[in-house]
Parts: structure tokens; C-alpha cells; sequence
């Protein structure tokens, strides 16, 4: 694969796939010590060119449309991955037959191997030509990394990163703002973002966006409470980016997968974000009152959702964000 400088906004072409059946039932095996069940889920993300394919690491089964195979691991309690409670996902983008592009690696290796296996089930098999992207630094990301070497055919793969993710040292291209990546028939334009960490890249490629943790469905976490303020002028800067690419979708890497691969969020996810780090910023009595918490139907109406999009597990988000802006605001 080819990184050039980006020049242009331009069009976008890609290899259109053919349907793919779904799995018939859900392979389980168990790892180490006392099970705790994971769930992987692999599934089409439908009407994509080039075509999207998504693994969703969960506590739960998910009975997400498309679905192209499933399997389970019983993991030992220490190996258990919190984020496993909000899908944690990782995404296949098929340039061509033979050429690919994970983005993403889940948070460890046992589960990146997983996701591989079901993946190689479903194109990455006859893939001679893959590169791997890390969309930011955090550990539910990067994690797979580890795993890398185990996989014959991604042993010689080129890693992409942004230059200042000092968590993924073995890159061997490093994003600064823009560049592109030539794949297959594909072209792939990379973005610095900022919105989430200062470390992050998102691709681009026909009508949508794969962003990590840019954007994420449905409360945004907060990393560093202090920089609020930057990290809502640099998802602003990052819808912008989208918009002006004509994007209509932005598959993200947390929350409702069900809604991803229907493919009804629009960008509506990244804009209810940036509304909450804003209001986070100017109404942050509104959305944090104190001495009570603000009701899951107030939450989401003041971050244009509907109730039943907010999870328990974000409502707990939300809640621990409203205690780091606190604490920073001391």
C-alpha cells in the first residue's frame, strides 16, 4: 500500500462485495482460570463502498443485523475488559479481494485473535496486503497489538499511527494533519483528530468516517477533564473535516452496534458529543447538578438523544464525567 500527501478532498472508489451469509450458531471455548463470557460479534456494515465489516467485543450476545458469525471466550476475572461493557469494536475495510485495512486491535491479544478468527472467515483469509490503524493510544485499541506476530499474514503488515501516539512505538508510517493511503481500489484519507486525545487519526473513505473514540454513542468518556475546552474545539474541527468530505456516516467503536450496522446514526452521534463537551464547558450545572443527578430523560434531551439510546452503562459515564470536570474545576 501507497501513503502520498493528501491533495484533495476528491472521489472515492471502492470494491463492492457480495453478500455474505450470517453464522449459523456461536463457537465458546474458555480460556484461563474463573469464566467471565465474551462475546464476539462479527457483522456487515451494509450499503458501505468499500465494504465495512465490524467485530464487537461484549458481556452479551448481540443480535445485530448482517450478522456474518459469532463465537465466545470465558476469560479469567483479571483478564476481563471493563469496556466490554459499551461493545468495544474494531473494523474490517475491504479495498479489494486481496488487500485491507484493520482499524483497530480491541484490548488484548487473546481478543484480537478472536476477532481475526472470524474475520478470516469472512475476506481477510485471501488478503495478501493488510495495514493495521490505530485510531488512538488507549489500551482497548491498542491491546491486539500484542497478538500481531501471532497472525502469519499480518506479521509483515505496515502500522499506521498518529505521530505524537507514543503508545504504538513499532509504527512505521506516522500521520501528522492529513495524508492518504492508497488501497486497492480505495483511497483512504487519514486525520489528525483531536477531539478524544491529541493522539488520534481517523479514516475516511466513501461516505463514512471510522473515528475510534472521536465520536462515541452515546455519552463521550472524558480523558482529561482540564482540556475540555480543546477537545470540543477539536471534535467541531473533526465534524467540520466530515462534512466538508460529504460523510454520512461515522461508525464508531463504542455503544449501540445494532444502530452502526442499520446504519441509521448519520453523524448525528459525533454532533450529540460535541453538544455535551460544550455543555460540559458553559452549562456544566445543567448537565452536573449538584447534590442530585440530572435524569436519564433530562440527559437526553439536553444532548439532543432519545432516552433509550442512553444506556445504564453511559448513564454511569456521564456520572463519572460530571466527577472529573468537578475535581478539575477545584
Amino acid at each position: 500500500m501507497e501513503i502520498t500527501k493528501l491533495l484533495s478532498l476528491g472521489v472515492f472508489f471502492g470494491w463492492a462485495a457480495a453478500c455474505l451469509p450470517p453464522s449459523a450458531s456461536i463457537r465458546r471455548r474458555q480460556l484461563n482460570g474463573e469464566s467471565i463470557p465474551v462475546f464476539f460479534t462479527a457483522y456487515q456494515i451494509p450499503n458501505t463502498n468499500p465494504p465495512l465489516i465490524g467485530v464487537s467485543a461484549s458481556n452479551k450476545v448481540l443480535d445485530i443485523p448482517y450478522t456474518l458469525g459469532q463465537t465466545s471466550v470465558d476469560v479469567a476475572a483479571n483478564d476481563f475488559d471493563p469496556n466490554t461493557d459499551l461493545n468495544n469494536t474494531m473494523y474490517m475495510i475491504q479495498c479489494s479481494p486481496n488487500e485491507g485495512i484493520l482499524f483497530d486491535t480491541l484490548s488484548s491479544g487473546s481478543f484480537f485473535q478472536e476477532a481475526v478468527g472470524l474475520l478470516q472467515d469472512n475476506g481477510l483469509a485471501g488478503m495478501s496486503n493488510i495495514t493495521l490503524i490505530a485510531s488512538h493510544e488507549h489500551q482497548d485499541h491498542t491491546g491486539g497489538l500484542s497478538a500481531i506476530d501471532s497472525v502469519d499474514k499480518l506479521r509483515t503488515s505496515q502500522l499506521v499511527a498518529q505521530e505524537n501516539n507514543n503508545a504504538v512505538e513499532q509504527a512505521q508510517v506516522s500521520v501528522g494533519e492529513e495524508q492518504t493511503l492508497t488501497c486497492g481500489n480505495a483511497t483512504i484519507n487519514l486525520f489528525h483528530t483531536q477531539g478524544h486525545t491529541t493522539a488520534g487519526v481517523m479514516a475516511c473513505t466513501g461516505d463514512y468516517c471510522l473515528t475510534g473514540d472521536e465520536c462515541e454513542d452515546s455519552v463521550p468518556f472524558i480523558v482529561q477533564a482540564k482540556t475540555l475546552d480543546d477537545q470540543a474545539r477539536g471534535l467541531a474541527q473533526s465534524i467540520q473535516t466530515m462534512r466538508q468530505l460529504n460523510v454520512t456516516r461515522a461508525p464508531q467503536a463504542h455503544g449501540n452496534m445494532q444502530a452502526v450496522a442499520n446504519g441509521n446514526l448519520g453523524l448525528r452521534v459525533c454532533e450529540s458529543n460535541l453538544l455535551y463537551k460544550q455543555k460540559m464547558v458553559d452549562e456544566f450545572a445543567t448537565l452536573c447538578p449538584r447534590g442530585s443527578d440530572i435524569s436519564l430523560n433530562e440527559l437526553a434531551e439536553q444532548i439532543n438523544r432519545d432516552e433509550a439510546e442512553i444506556t445504564e452503562e453511559y448513564y454511569g459515564v456521564h456520572k463519572g464525567n460530571c466527577d472529573s470536570v468537578r475535581k478539575s474545576r477545584r
